[in-house]
């Protein structure tokens, strides 16, 4: 099986034991022994629990991020999201920072980014994009 990155929103609904995300995350951690997430992801995922102050939740998640893989952004990963994001306004198209970012660190490491927001992601042409929460 091919490495994937979850994208914040599958995270979330992984956290909230969506059956369909549950069942695909579970599976891909036996195979693989983690799941990856960007840092972009952490920053939303820690953004959102900071708001809430949901301390207990972010000290779960702070454990989640220590026994998981948490891709970050170099060198390499900021010039991609440099072409990805000049691609985008040449064509008239606007992405969100962040969502670049997470693209572009898929990217990178050679990674298939799960995504509830498929049709977003899907006007970078090179990302390869699925959803887990759909029907298996």
């Amino acid at each position: 099986m091919k490495k994937r990155l979850v994208d914040t929103d599958i995270l979330s609904y992984y956290f909230r034991e969506e059956p369909n995300v549950a069942k695909r995350g579970n599976e891909y951690i036996e195979e693989w022994g983690f799941l990856s997430i960007s840092s972009i992801t952490c920053f939303e995922i820690l953004a959102g629990l900071r708001k809430r102050e949901a301390v207990e939740k972010e000290k779960g998640f702070l454990e989640f991020c220590q026994e998981h893989e948490v891709l970050g952004v170099e060198m390499e990963e900021g010039l991609q999201a440099g072409r990805i994001h000049a691609e985008l306004q040449k064509k008239g198209e606007q992405l969100a920072v962040a969502d670049i970012l997470i693209a572009s660190i898929a990217l990178v490491n050679g990674c298939i980014l799960v995504t509830n927001n498929v049709r977003h992601f899907s006007r970078i042409k090179e990302l390869e994009v699925e959803n887990w929460l759909g029907k298996i």
